[in-house]
């Protein structure tokens, strides 16, 4: 949705002078998604990490965190393993029209790093610990 916005709405205007659905508007829409993510990830980070700053050992289980904060945890991980999902699927199959031959070493080093991340991610929630490096 909000690269979308971005997309249609906000970038094709009048002030900047981009024409819609362009190479241009579609890069550009891209990064402004991630860092709207970006924003989101640290806004929620920040108070999670420095309230239990001193009290964090990276080897600690979940479920010994007080509830509010393992929902935080959970919420952090949620939102980022769902921002990798849309992000290779919309960043770089759709914009190769999901033709797999189009895309390049880099284009697949790309995907590599996000399936890395969302199993990583999704890990440290099976097996209940390794949260604090994920959020690092």
């Amino acid at each position: 949705a909000y690269r979308w916005l971005f997309r249609v709405v906000i970038l094709p205007s009048d002030y900047f002078g981009w024409q819609p659905d362009t190479p241009e508007i579609d890069a550009v829409s891209g990064n402004f998604t991630s860092m709207f993510h970006s924003i989101l990830l640290i806004t929620l980070l920040y108070p999670l990490l420095l309230h239990r700053l001193q009290l964090i050992f990276p080897s600690e289980k979940i479920t010994e965190a007080p509830r509010a904060w393992q929902d935080g945890v959970n919420a952090s991980l949620e939102l980022c393993t769902g921002y990798m999902i849309y992000d290779t699927v919309w960043g770089v199959f759709a914009r190769n029209n999901f033709n797999y031959a189009l895309l390049s070493t880099g284009d697949w080093c790309y995907v590599g790093h996000h399936i890395a991340t969302s199993v990583c991610m999704v890990g440290c929630r099976v097996i209940g610990a390794g949260h604090i490096f994920t959020m690092l």
